[in-house]
C-alpha cells in the first residue's frame, strides 16, 4: 500500500523467507520515491528511482510525468481502466 508524504511516495514491500526453526519469516523493504529527476510525458515508466529501482507500469497517451519533485498524471482522452498507472519493482533477496 502506498502513502503519501509531503511531497514523496513510501510504500512498503514484504519478501517470505523460510526460518529452520520458525517457519516462514517476512522480511519488510521500505521504497522512499522523492522524484528528484524531471521526465516528460510518457517518459516516466522505465526510468529509476534516486536509489536505482525501476519504475514499472502502463501510460498508453504518455499522461504520467514527474516536474519539480511531484509525480504528476494528466487526465486521459480516452477513458478506460489499465491505461495509466505505475508500480516500482522492488526485489529484496530473502536470506
Amino acid at each position: 500500500m502506498a502513502e503519501r508524504r509531503s511531497g514523496k511516495i513510501e510504500s512498503q514491500a514484504g519478501t517470505t523467507a523460510r526460518s529452520k526453526s520458525h517457519g516462514p519469516v517476512t522480511k519488510k523493504t521500505l521504497l522512499s520515491d522523492q522524484f528528484p529527476t524531471d521526465h516528460p510525458g510518457g517518459a516516466v515508466i522505465g526510468s529509476v528511482t534516486g536509489d536505482g529501482v525501476s519504475r514499472r507500469g502502463i501510460d498508453t497517451e504518455g499522461v504520467i510525468s514527474i516536474d519539480n519533485g511531484a509525480l504528476r498524471i494528466a487526465p486521459l482522452v480516452e477513458e478506460g481502466f489499465g491505461r495509466a498507472g505505475l508500480a516500482s519493482e522492488l526485489w529484496a533477496s530473502a536470506s
